[in-house]
């Protein structure tokens, strides 16, 4: 999916999956995202080590979390939530929910 969209816009919508980090974050079963790519993340490819959290309308991951540490923020997606983030959408969340859980877990030692 290569798209000409601007960067900062949404390109597509991606399923969330419920109780997981990123729904978690993001309070929602939908998230418009802004994949700007030529490939991409295949229920194949994904290690076992990890759960997709979200998929396009099309099967591919946009979003995986560590099933083997849950209680850290172990997140990756297919997007640039940088460029929607300052357009003040939900993405500014995942930024926040990363320093949060440095903060966090900072404090432990």
């Amino acid at each position: 999916m290569i798209t000409n969209v601007p960067a900062d816009h949404p390109s597509h919508i991606v399923d969330v999956v419920a109780d997981t980090l990123l729904h978690d974050i993001i309070g929602s079963d939908v998230h418009p995202v802004n994949s700007l790519r030529h490939q991409g993340l295949s229920w194949t490819e994904l290690s076992p080590d990890y759960l997709a959290v979200a998929t396009s309308e099309d099967g591919l991951i946009e979003a995986f979390q560590s099933k083997t540490y849950p209680d850290r923020f172990i997140l990756g997606v297919q997007w640039h939530p940088e460029h929607l983030a300052l357009r003040g959408l939900k993405d500014q969340k995942i930024f926040e929910g990363f320093v949060n859980a440095a903060i966090k877990n900072g404090k432990k030692d």
